[in-house]
């Protein structure tokens, strides 16, 4: 399996966790600030002149706040998902936490932890067929 193949499979549930519990905590810090979502607003629109075009766009105020509100809860939600679901690599898919431990090493450039992550070229998982006795050792017991 790919990792791409273990992305597909895994990220989206991860996501989909992420985004309700940023969905709950963005109501209540919008209810507890009003002027959150004029901020939210500007963020995800942009000025007066690209909030008419929204409004004219999306059929209205109330779809702007929805589509803002949408765009603010996948911004906040993609690196929470993205954290939760590289913590489950090791446990649910073994070689795709390696793969990110590879990753991060090699960015960071660090060469011990890249090594350390690395599956090793000379450990192999099939086994290895006998090494024929070299003319050294043959021609001692012959």
């Amino acid at each position: 399996m790919s990792y791409g193949n273990v992305v597909e499979q895994a990220a989206p549930q991860f996501f989909k966790e992420a985004e309700a519990e940023v969905r709950i905590a963005l109501d209540d810090d919008i209810q507890k600030d009003r002027g959150l979502i004029i901020d939210l607003v500007k963020k995800h629109i942009g000025g007066e002149q690209e909030l008419q075009q929204a409004q004219k766009m999306l059929g209205g105020p109330r779809q702007v706040v929805d589509f803002v509100i949408d765009q603010e809860v996948r911004s906040r939600a993609r690196p929470i998902a993205r954290e939760n679901f590289l913590k489950s690599l090791p446990q649910t898919y073994p070689p795709a936490g390696a793969l990110d431990k590879i990753l991060n090493a090699y960015k960071a450039k660090d060469t011990t932890a890249f090594n350390a992550a690395s599956p090793s070229t000379t450990r192999s998982t099939r086994p290895r067929s006998p090494t024929p006795p070299s003319r050294k050792s043959a021609s001692k017991h012959g």
